[in-house]
């Protein structure tokens, strides 16, 4: 993993603040109660996650989103494309991302927006390895801002964005 560690959420201590909260876990400040939520990661926690981009995948995502461009799903015209080659539609690296944070980071939580730039293709035949770090905290609000990268098996960027998230305890209340 390039050096770099993983936080696990156990080591994240929500109770060291607990004398700010009453038995409701609600913030009392300058007589307002203001309901807060205790999110199990910290900032600069870490998921890194490897997905093959293959030749099925590519094509199911053509019949889900009916976006059947040549360029994906015909060899012989991505030849004469300046990549060479078929290219994973860029969209499939977004499905990757929400799979990350919504089965690791934050399952049962709700994804509530994502900025995607896209800067390199990932290729039939690629390795994405999806990076997500959590950049920001909201707990007043059950929302977290998440660094999110999508590299290829060489460490080269090929989408890189930010996303926002709500927690599942915040979507319960």
């Amino acid at each position: 993993m390039n050096g770099e560690r993983r936080i696990p959420a156990k080591l994240f201590n929500p109770q060291r603040k607990l004398q700010r909260f009453d038995k409701n876990l609600r913030l009392k400040t300058c007589g307002v109660v203001a309901k807060v939520w205790r999110m199990s990661f910290a900032v600069g926690y870490k998921i890194i996650e490897q997905v093959p981009i293959t030749d099925q995948m590519v094509r199911q995502f053509a019949n889900l989103s009916g976006d059947h461009n040549p360029i994906h799903l015909d060899d012989e015209f991505a030849k004469t494309t300046r990549f060479g080659r078929r290219i994973a539609h860029g969209m499939i690296s977004g499905a990757l991302i929400s799979r990350v944070l919504g089965m690791q980071l934050g399952p049962g939580g709700i994804y509530l927006g994502q900025t995607l730039k896209f800067t390199h293709p990932l290729f039939i035949g690629d390795t994405a390895v999806i990076e997500v770090t959590v950049l920001q905290k909201r707990e007043e609000k059950g929302l977290a801002i998440i660094e999110t990268l999508v590299k290829n098996q060489n460490g080269e960027i090929c989408v890189k964005g930010e996303a926002t998230i709500m927690m599942k305890e915040a979507v319960k209340s």
